[in-house]
């Protein structure tokens, strides 16, 4: 799953947008979940993730 929403999460801490996304997979019979952020930057507001100069982070590019 691709998700554009806001979000902190990351590999170590999950935030309520991955347990609601973990919690729909579990109802839907999924085995298993792989999800990845559209940004490197981690915040749970758009707007900041919006004006940043690189979303992307060239560090975090791969």
């Amino acid at each position: 799953m691709i998700d554009p929403e806001p979000s902190t999460a990351n590999e170590d801490t999950r935030d309520r947008t991955v347990t609601h996304t973990e919690k729909w997979g579990r109802a839907v019979s999924f085995g298993a979940l792989c999800m990845t952020k559209l940004s490197a930057i981690q915040s749970a507001r758009a707007g900041v993730i919006r004006q940043a100069a690189d979303p992307i982070r060239p560090d975090k590019n791969c």
